[in-house]
């Protein structure tokens, strides 16, 4: 894997266009959609724009399918629960279920119709598909995901599941000299005669360039199906491939690789990412056809389960004498050291810089789950020449033009490839394990870093081919134990000596262990069998490491060395003695004092857990001692099931703050519960939406929401904390359908239409029929109650109406609908139509619907309780204890309304919070035009707007004071080009850098913020001195940089579907260089911002001139302040055939004008406007129809 140090990366997001005004914003990130993942057993998550899964939807088949959901260790995981028995029988692959991987390797929905599969057994190898080795690929469509499933269920009971002993997951992995070949001692081991002469050595990565004079000869091959066959269209695996075997013959030798005239392999198994199912059959043809000794893998992913190539590398390595080399990835954090090099006999690969110190970017152990020791040694992989495939960008200034500049553990892994093939042409007979306890036990150690960073030490190849005495075992992992440790006895391993030499040697032993801290373990809890040992010639002796697991508990690491005179013999040493632990159990009781089941989650420190409540109501954990934050929270539903949106109640019953100092059973009794009303002196709203959250500083779980007024109960579970605050948000407003019951007597109803509901007009009265009953729906509202496993709603819906029904009223839960609806249609909890359903038995009735689009007031009421949770109570609210906001929807050309929503912060530095749009009823809407008084609670406020449930907009935070009255125009144009702060960023020596545009003007002075209308389509390029470096049809794209100063660039070309803003054309020049180190540092464009006085349909008279305002200024938080000197602006009235210059004048921080009054009626103003500053960097922006003609 690899990163590109020295170069920065830009990362583009173009041209979301709008104009809100909000009130002292603070900068967010743009608001990215839902997604959808189907499973292996055809059920679908639904996710927000983080990854949460907000909503499991069970295949129509599979409907009322039980699920176990719980998040750990950052993962998500979602497993129906007939899943559950061949996954604890080991025949299910358990990243089939983890939604954040199955997200991270591009299988949701919107990104494949299938769902890619490898299959184990001993017959797959024989097979005709591809992998082999015991292995075969399979990929099952997610339309036939049911069928699929139900025949690999049916088999669980058989040897196999469909003839397989195991079903995995075809996961991706991700493709993670002149000064670092000496760094290993290779030198001196050419000098003394050690190349690698006709060893097969295989890298299998992007391809490689079969064309580069460093590489002649390579034997490549394609696994990937890329159109492009073994090509190296990326540059990654011809880079990785020189530094193993390049020739350096394009540089006269200089930039030679680790080994002369090894026999080279290179197999594509990837482009960006490699599949699992190619890398397969890469080591298939490597080490099977070809007998390659070592195996290179510069990719790999921090993965939390295992994977199949854990079984492959083990199988290939004793079977087949192959040694793999593997990076071991570059996340620089603990536990990510990244699979398939944390497979037991894999070498796991670091990455020291040019400075023998470990890169902070290189990925630390241990390995997760078990604790032990990787990776296991380090080689340099910083700042690497080498070879660069032909028509690839290059990085590092001053290089040939055959070479390139790259970092990370991809360059850190081919040094030690090459090593150890070295040692495999200087002893052919060795096998793998003893190839790499050679190379480990002569590394040489990298200052300040552990064991858990550099594993035994840096690569020594002139060492490990002088030194006559090594280790057996490069590492000892001595045990993994869980506490409680009492009455666990030691645990002793051994190390063995190997003297090759012709006469005895005497080595003396030291060992030196510590914790993460750098303290030492209790005295005798780590100890040797000697403190001195004698080897004899051509022989072996082994000495004992003991640890005792009922001392000082802690992660342990260091190193056994064994030294005499020049020999120096390294053993990594781990120990993992568990934290005391202690067991939380949860009892879990309803408000009918029966067994519940709810969510019940525990936060604090490092620990974010869901516990699992079985039928009976209980749940354990076991966690670490320490505090905790512990939350339940209930949703009850009727007995038809759950409706997510409108349960019977909520109950959130919460500890701020647990302490877990032994084991605690924590009763979580819904009956202590209090409900909380709120009363607002408005009896014309209702409510519409609640939710209620737990945080702990800026930690929470997705919130918990009702998109109704469903009675909510709240409760203690004991304790306080000062980081604590509980917030209940919820939101009135007029109701967009008011209904009731008009005869016989009247009856209230809470109705809501739909999402893909037609609207009905006006107020109807309207006979209710039973829709399954077989009366005449002739005019009459048809009630449907629908059974979800085998009833379809939209086919119910349309029946209905071909039978003359005037509407539809959906008893809930019923299937959802995905498609538009054949009627107006309402839904409504089966807990709401009770009483209807009663009189409905009885005789007619008939019910009144009063349809509105009109929405001229809301409000937002955040009710808060920090440090102790509250028990419910009544809350009156009046408007004087609000801030008002007269808010104005302007048109911007696109859409006819908008949903406006709120979320409530408790200060202006929390995080901004994930979308929940998906199967949540929608947000009130608000016709563009319209104008609406919202009122909400004196606090931290951020906005949405949206189009039904697709959040489309965002503003930043802003504070409203209550007694106040604050004025907001949304939508008002000019829709221009503008910048968030630091929009357009360069970072150096990593990627991650971003570059986004055109996140939204201001409409008012001081007021940015972001915003999405309709999206653009067109062509983003970036120049370095007049060259096109890269260049994309997307509005968002990430690209390299090389590492110098130069002029850049950035053009952009749009269009969009609307009225306004129809085109835009830009192009910014700015100069940029290299960053600080690991730095985000915004570079200095210049942005223009235009303001015409504009009426609330964004309109201005024709006959008259309009005064117009640009302000120009570099991008928020670009150093320096450099002063503009040149602006000129021009004004089209015929889409921008003919111009005519508008003269400016600089007033104050503004420079304006007059737009003459040549247009006419009807029609629409363009501006093109340029400006440059006194460093000469510039802008030209022309943007077609800015306004509108009146």
């Amino acid at each position: 894997m690899h990163s590109r140090t020295t170069a920065a990366v830009l990362a583009l997001s173009l041209l979301a266009l709008g104009t809100p005004a909000i009130a002292q914003p603070l900068p967010n990130p743009a608001v990215s959609p839902s997604r959808t993942v189907t499973l292996i057993t055809g059920d679908r998550v639904h996710v927000d724009a983080a990854g949460v899964p907000v909503h499991t939807e069970a295949a129509p088949q599979r409907t009322g399918t039980a699920f176990r959901v719980w998040s750990e260790n950052g993962h998500h995981h979602v497993v129906p629960e007939d899943a559950e028995a061949p996954l604890d029988a080991g025949r299910l692959d358990r990243r089939l279920f983890d939604v954040t991987l199955l997200l991270e390797f591009g299988y949701d929905d919107a990104s494949t119709p299938e769902l890619p599969l490898l299959l184990t057994n001993a017959a797959a190898s024989r097979s005709a598909t591809r992998p082999g080795l015991g292995f075969s690929s399979s990929r099952t469509k997610k339309t036939e995901a049911v069928k699929n499933w139900t025949r690999l269920r049916g088999s669980v009971g058989a040897r196999s599941l469909t003839g397989a002993d195991k079903v995995w997951l075809n996961g991706k992995l991700r493709m993670s000299l002149d000064r670092g070949v000496p760094l290993t001692g290779a030198p001196a081991a050419w000098k003394a005669g050690h190349t690698a002469k006709d060893v097969t050595v295989a890298v299998l990565d992007t391809g490689v360039d079969t064309t580069h004079p460093d590489l002649m000869g390579v034997v490549a091959k394609d696994f990937s199906n890329s159109p492009d066959g073994p090509k190296d269209t990326d540059g990654h695996g011809t880079h990785v491939a020189s530094i193993v075997a390049g020739t350096g013959a394009a540089s006269g030798g200089k930039y030679a690789g680790m080994t002369k005239g090894a026999r080279l392999l290179a197999g594509k198994v990837g482009e960006r990412s490699a599949d699992e199912e190619a890398v397969i059959a890469g080591v298939a043809w490597a080490a099977v056809e070809n007998k390659a000794k070592v195996i290179n893998m510069s990719f790999g992913t921090p993965l939390p389960h295992e994977g199949p190539l854990d079984e492959l590398i083990t199988k290939v390595t004793r079977e087949h004498g192959t040694l793999f080399v593997a990076a071991a990835g570059n996340t620089g954090a603990d536990e990510k050291v990244s699979y398939p090099s944390t497979a037991d006999e894999a070498l796991s690969v670091a990455n020291t810089t040019k400075q023998d110190r470990l890169s902070k970017e290189s990925s630390r152990g241990p390995r997760f789950g078990d604790h032990a020791l990787k990776p296991d040694i380090s080689a340099p992989g910083s700042d690497i020449v080498a070879a660069k495939a032909a028509g690839t960008f290059g990085e590092g200034s001053g290089l040939p033009d055959q070479y390139t500049l790259m970092s990370g553990t991809s360059m850190s892994a081919p040094h030690v490839t090459g090593a150890a093939a070295i040692i495999a042409g200087l002893h052919p007979d060795w096998s793998p394990g003893r190839i790499k306890s050679a190379l480990m036990s002569t590394a040489r150690p990298v200052a300040g870093a552990t064991v858990y960073g550099q594993g035994s030490g840096i690569v020594d190849l002139d060492r490990a081919i002088r030194q006559q005495v090594t280790a057996e075992q490069g590492s000892l992992s001595l045990g993994h134990f869980t506490w409680p440790h009492t009455g666990q006895k030691p645990s002793t391993k051994d190390v063995t000596y190997r003297n090759d030499a012709d006469r005895p040697i005497t080595l003396k032993l030291d060992l030196s262990i510590a914790d993460g801290k750098g303290k030492p373990g209790d005295s005798g809890q780590f100890r040797l069998s000697a403190n001195e040992i004698t080897v004899p010639a051509k022989g072996s002796a082994k000495v004992s490491v003991t640890v005792d697991p009922t001392l000082r508990p802690g992660l342990y690491g260091g190193w056994l060395t064994a030294t005499a005179d020049d020999t120096v013999v390294r053993t990594s040493i781990g120990a993992d003695v568990e934290n005391t632990m202690r067991i939380l159990t949860v009892k879990a009781t309803g408000r009918d004092g029966k067994p519940a089941r709810p969510t019940v989650k525990v936060t604090g420190g490092t620990v974010s857990r869901t516990v699992r409540i079985d039928a009976n109501g209980i749940g354990t954990a076991r966690l670490p001692e320490g505090e905790y934050l512990v939350s339940s929270t209930l949703a009850e539903h009727g007995p038809r099931g759950e409706y997510k949106s409108d349960p019977v109640a909520l109950v959130q019953q919460v500890a701020p703050k647990l302490k877990l100092d032994k084991d605690i059973t924590l009763e979580a009794d819904a009956r202590k519960a209090q409900r909380q009303q709120v009363s607002l002196d408005d009896p014309s709203v209702k409510v519409v939406r609640q939710t209620v959250s737990a945080l702990l500083g800026t930690t929470t779980e997705a919130l918990t929401y009702a998109d109704s007024d469903t009675p909510l109960y709240l409760g203690s579970l004991g304790g306080s904390e000062q980081r604590f605050t509980h917030v209940t948000h919820l939101s009135a407003v007029r109701p967009e359908l008011t209904a009731e019951v008009v005869a016989p007597h009247r009856v209230p109803l809470s109705l809501t239409y739909d999402e893909q509901s037609p609207k009905l007009v006006g107020e109807h009265r309207l006979d209710v029929v039973d829709g399954k009953g077989g009366g005449d729906l002739k005019g009459k509202l048809a009630l449907l109650t629908l059974d979800p496993k085998t009833e379809d709603t939209a086919k119910a819906v349309k029946a209905a109406a071909d039978a003359g029904a005037k509407a539809a009223l959906v008893v809930q839960p019923a299937r959802p609908v995905f498609q538009p609806l054949a009627l107006p249609t309402f839904n409504a909890a089966e807990h709401r139509l009770s009483r209807l359903v009663e009189l409905l038995k009885a005789g007619p009735v008939a019910v009144k619907l009063l349809s509105s689009k009109d929405n001229p007031v809301s409000y937002d009421i955040a009710l808060t309780a920090r440090s102790s949770m509250v028990d419910g109570g009544r809350h009156e609210v009046h408007k004087d204890q609000l801030a008002r906001i007269d808010a104005r929807y302007r048109p911007d050309g696109s859409t006819t309304s908008v949903r406006p929503t709120m979320t409530y912060a408790p200060d202006s530095g929390f995080p901004r919070p994930q979308a929940q749009g998906l199967f949540r009823l929608p947000a009130p809407e608000v016709a563009i035009g319209n104008e609406r008084t919202e009122y909400v609670s004196p606090g931290w406020w951020l906005r949405r707007l949206g189009t039904d449930n697709e959040p489309v907009s965002e503003s930043g935070y802003s504070r409203f004071d209550a007694g106040r009255t604050y004025r907001r125009d949304w939508n008002a144009a000019v829709f221009a080009p503008a910048f968030g702060a630091g929009a357009v960023n360069r970072i150096d020596d990593k990627i991650g850098g971003m570059l986004s545009l055109a996140a939204p003007r201001p409409a008012a002075e001081g007021a940015p913020s972001w915003i999405g209308s309709a999206p653009m389509e067109g062509r983003t390029t970036l120049l370095l001195d007049g060259k096109p470096l890269f260049s994309t049809d997307a509005t968002s794209f990430g690209g390299v940089v090389p590492p110098r100063q130069g002029r850049y660039e950035l053009q952009v070309r749009g269009t969009r579907k609307s009225t306004l803003t129809t085109s835009v054309d830009a192009a910014w020049t700015f100069r940029s260089g290299p960053a600080p180190d690991q730095t985000a540092v915004a570079v200095p464009l210049l942005a223009v911002d235009p303001r015409l006085p504009l009426d609330h349909a964004n309109a201005a008279p024709a006959a008259a001139p309009l005064p117009i305002q640009v302000f120009a200024a570099r991008q928020p938080q670009a150093a320096g302040r450099a002063t503009v000197t040149e602006l000129r602006v021009a004004v089209s009235y015929d889409e921008g055939r003919t111009w005519t210059d508008v003269p400016v004048h600089r007033t104050g921080e503004a420079w304006t004008g007059m737009l003459p009054a040549t247009g006419k009626a009807g029609g629409f103003g363009s501006l093109r406007i340029e400006a440059k500053d006194s460093e000469g960097n510039s802008v030209r922006q022309t943007v077609l129809r800015t306004h509108t003609l009146s």
